[in-house]
């Protein structure tokens, strides 16, 4: 399997990226092609939507990136902290995704350290399931129980859907580069997950999972599925 930390590590940026550069970064792109800014809204929405943020929210970005979702939910929140493993791209988000309330910090997801803002109980990550393992996340999941407390919620969005690998390699081109890279252990989607799997991982630590169908006005809804993430009451 691909390493996605020495891939992130080594991808090269441009200095100053307009919105369109940005989405380019952080593979947001149809084809090649970076997606029009509407899909962020309608990424934003869902996020504020899921975990019902407010003004008085702190809040986590488990692999924020660049910065371009993060940046958004600081206007609507109290704090907000992102976290990647990239250098780099915090770099990008430092220099142009920031606000006052808004700071950013490299971090592994298997061993975060310190949470950055205290009291927070919110947390989400988008586009960032498939680069972990399943006993990647499980480390992740271990780390939100043990520090968001009793009211955690944490929305993990966009996560590939194993059920729908034939939607997404739609064409028999697509579907041979797909094997060719599968044997190659580069493929470029990264864990395709059921599912079942992300249900029983939740299970292992006693917390809710509610999955969902992404919106159908989303550049990735006929692949992806979003999960929201909670203590059980």
């Amino acid at each position: 399997m691909r390493s996605w930390r020495k891939y992130w590590s080594e991808m090269e940026f441009e200095a100053t990226p307009s919105l369109g550069q940005a989405f380019r970064q952080v593979g947001k792109t149809v084809l090649g092609r970076p997606v029009r800014p509407h899909h962020l809204n309608v990424i934003v929405d869902v996020i504020v939507s899921e975990l019902a943020l407010s003004s008085h929210d702190l809040v986590l970005d488990l692999g924020c990136g660049n910065g371009v979702v993060t940046e958004r939910i600081a206007v609507l929140v109290e704090r907000v902290a992102g976290i990647d493993v990239s250098e780099a791209l915090i770099d990008s988000a430092c220099s142009h995704r920031s606000r006052p309330n808004c700071t950013y910090h490299v971090g592994d997801f298997a061993d975060l350290g310190p949470f950055p803002i205290k009291d927070v109980a919110k947390a989400y990550s988008y586009e960032v399931l498939q680069y972990l393992s399943t006993e990647e996340t499980r480390s992740l999941f271990r780390i939100l129980v043990d520090r968001l407390g009793e009211n955690l919620v944490f929305f993990a969005g966009s996560i590939p859907e194993r059920a729908k690998l034939r939607a997404f390699y739609n064409t028999s081109e697509r579907w041979r580069c797909y094997e060719r890279r599968m044997a190659e252990g580069i493929e470029q989607i990264g864990h395709w997950w059921e599912r079942d799997e992300l249900v029983a991982l939740c299970d292992e630590f006693g917390l809710a999972c509610t999955l969902t169908d992404q919106p159908e006005s989303l550049y990735t809804s006929h692949y992806r599925f979003d999960a929201k993430i909670s203590r059980r009451r």
